[in-house]
């Protein structure tokens, strides 16, 4: 046989194996997403055939919108999928910022905000990268518990974290490469997001 017919059976056998595990996922993320949204009163879309899921709605007292997105790596060569949990929350923090965990520092960076804030927690992960433009008002905010959940929630691998805010609006996102297909995890998952966000949620400054 051609050794380049050859190649083009390889090629194309492993293209429509990727498929099929790609495809496995969805209908397994799909299947699993509808179970949680009946379990909580969350509203579900199916969304076209070979498109992933979506909920939103209220889950443990916070509004929330889950999702997935395809994103491209650096060199626009490769992409990648990520699920998404997404909150606009309510205002309250005093001043303009932001906090990204290691894989947003690039896009924090660009948005000119200038001034660095650096908890004093002894185990603060210094990958973690908070820019305001009042470092001082930002104290009061930045309470122990909420750079606690912050530098937990921040630090997890294969995931990223984003929280900006100004004094009038505050978006949180979170977003990993598990496309939770499996219930106990989803929940377990969303939870221990939506828990954070909780303690994050500027409502709660005393």
């Amino acid at each position: 046989m051609n050794i380049w017919v050859m190649l083009w059976v390889f090629f194309a056998v492993f293209i429509l194996g990727t498929f099929m595990w790609t495809v496995q996922i969805l209908l397994r993320q799909k299947s699993v997403w509808e179970q949680f949204s009946k379990r909580y009163s969350l509203e579900f879309s199916r969304n076209a055939l070979l498109k992933s899921p979506s909920l939103k709605g209220m889950f443990r007292d916070m509004y929330i919108s889950v999702f997935s997105t395809e994103i491209e790596e650096n060199n626009r060569s490769a992409r990648k999928y990520r699920t998404v949990i997404q909150f606009d929350m309510k205002p309250g923090v005093p001043t303009e910022g932001i906090i990204a965990s290691p894989g947003y520092r690039n896009f924090a960076l660009g948005l000119g905000i200038s001034r660095d804030y650096v908890p004093a927690a002894p185990d603060w992960n210094r990958g973690i990268l908070i820019r305001c433009e009042e470092p001082e008002k930002l104290e009061s905010y930045l309470t122990p518990e909420r750079v606690k959940a912050i530098n937990a929630l921040f630090s997890i691998k294969n995931s990223g974290a984003v929280l900006i805010f100004t004094p009038s609006e505050t978006f949180f996102r979170f977003d990993t490469a598990d496309p939770l297909d499996e219930i106990s995890r989803c929940e377990k998952f969303i939870t221990k997001v939506v828990d954070a966000a909780k303690i994050l949620d500027p409502i709660q400054t005393a």
